[in-house]
């Protein structure tokens, strides 16, 4: 199972606006880490890491699906289109 792909998924809820889903990618590769906190870039049916630990590419990934700011970025260009 792919992690990367999970958090990739959760990025586009959150554009989407689809909470729940971006919630459930967040979650999922959060359950995928290690007991040292380091995400693979898959994991097998049982959780285990299935290819390169630590991956460097799942981290950044995680990080940018869990940015609060670029909420409040797509707020701001919602409040600015309808200004104009």
């Amino acid at each position: 199972k792919w992690v990367l792909a999970a958090l990739w998924l959760g990025l586009w809820h959150r554009q989407a606006g689809e909470r729940e889903g971006h919630e459930r990618s967040l979650e999922y590769a959060l359950r995928a880490q290690t007991q040292l906190g380091l995400l693979p870039e898959q994991v097998t049916d049982d959780g285990e890491p299935a290819w390169v630990v630590p991956l460097a590419w799942s981290h950044a990934m995680l990080l940018l699906a869990a940015r609060p700011e670029l909420r409040l970025l797509q707020a701001e260009e919602s409040a600015a289109v309808q200004l104009a």
